[in-house]
């Protein structure tokens, strides 16, 4: 058994194109990509809309604490939306969404609700989305410190205390 052995490297074709110059600047990439996320920026809206309408609807049909169909589909609706806002430069309204999130885990968890807290969450969800106060002014920042008191109050008190106000 004696014969030549051959070693064959194939050609590094990807590391070539990595290596190679052209293309875009990451400058003008960013540029162009926060560009046409703005011109989205009418779907998410209407697409946010579309969440609070549902979100309305599905906090109206939960019976309480017991009802965990109904509080599990809004944690998830609720969820899932965030993140989006932040997509086209509304920071203050995903806040409050994770807020609200956090507030319903809480309730979930603690085997509470209060529909109460979570009509104001949705009523800062309707003013945010329909003013111009997402852009992070003073307005959006104080309604956001008005929702981390409403959470806070929930976080204070026992568990046994709250369920008995609900």
């Amino acid at each position: 058994m004696s014969g030549v052995v051959r070693f064959h490297v194939p050609e590094n074709r990807l590391g070539k194109l990595i290596r190679a110059a052209g293309g875009k600047a990451v400058v003008n990439a960013v540029k162009d990509a926060a560009e046409g996320i703005e011109s989205l920026r009418g779907d998410f809206l209407s697409e946010l809309t579309e969440i609070l309408s549902k979100a309305e609807t599905m906090a109206g049909a939960v019976k309480g604490a017991d009802d965990k169909e109904g509080t599990d589909a809004l944690y998830g609706l609720i969820s899932n939306a965030i993140g989006v806002p932040s997509a086209c430069g509304m920071t203050s309204l995903d806040e409050m969404l994770i807020s609200l999130a956090d507030l319903i885990d809480h309730f979930k968890t603690h085997s509470m609700w209060d529909k109460q807290a979570i009509t104001i969450h949705l009523s800062a969800f309707r003013l945010l989305l329909n003013s111009e106060s997402v852009r992070d002014s003073e307005g959006a920042k104080s309604i956001l410190v008005g929702l981390r008191q409403v959470s806070e109050r929930f976080r204070r008190t026992p568990p046994a205390t709250q369920a008995a106000t609900a």
